[in-house]
């Protein structure tokens, strides 16, 4: 995730992958209709099957890459 923008959790669709820490994370996160499933754990690795769910705030700052923003 090289170019990322910054949006609050409440503006990302069902489906958008997006990263909560900028530095030295690897962590990625996909927006579930409940939640958020991380998908990447801080070394970069596969860690869907674990089923780690995050509930975010609706103002929580996020980023994700802008081509890969479904509009």
């Amino acid at each position: 995730m090289d170019n990322l923008i910054e949006l609050t959790y409440k503006e990302l669709k069902v489906g958008d992958e997006f990263i909560i820490n900028k530095k030295n994370d690897k962590r990625v996160f996909r927006k579930e209709s409940n939640g958020a499933l991380q998908i990447k754990d801080a070394y970069g690795d596969p860690c869907a099957d674990r089923d780690y769910h995050i509930y975010g705030y609706l103002d929580m700052p996020v980023w994700i890459e802008r081509e890969g923003r479904n509009e």
